[in-house]
């Protein structure tokens, strides 16, 4: 009877150690599967991290974009403006001119065409020998 007793328990030492060894094996590549998976999951962590970052630049960037861009129409309708005022004075230097050739004298220039004195004479100086 303790033959049996002693074979049973050494039976089932060996089914517990190679159960255990098993066990032992597949922990081992679970833990490296785990550690697979952290390595994978920091670089998608840095991934995000950076794509969050580009995101910020590129905001950052189209902010900067927006604001130059409307700090040119600005500027452009300024210059739209000044060539508005421009082609008034062109127009009205061209009368001046008409009436200096029309032979108009300063006191003519400054009733007619409302200029001071100074410019109806500087007109003159610069048109009459035309």
């Amino acid at each position: 009877m303790n033959e049996i007793l002693l074979t049973s328990i050494l039976l089932a030492l060996i089914v517990i150690t190679v159960i255990l060894i098993k066990l032992l094996i597949n922990y081992a590549r679970l833990a490296q599967s785990y550690k697979a998976l952290e390595e994978t999951m920091q670089r998608n962590n840095e991934d995000i991290a950076g794509l969050s970052a580009a995101g910020v630049k590129v905001d950052e960037r189209l902010n900067e974009i927006y604001q130059n861009q409307q700090h040119f129409n600005v500027k452009l309708s300024q210059v739209e403006e000044m060539s508005a005022n421009v082609g008034g004075a062109t127009q009205a230097n061209h009368k001046i001119i008409q009436r200096i050739n029309q032979g108009a004298g300063v006191e003519e220039l400054m009733v007619e065409c409302g200029v001071t004195r100074d410019e109806a004479e500087l007109f003159l100086k610069m048109h009459r020998s035309e």
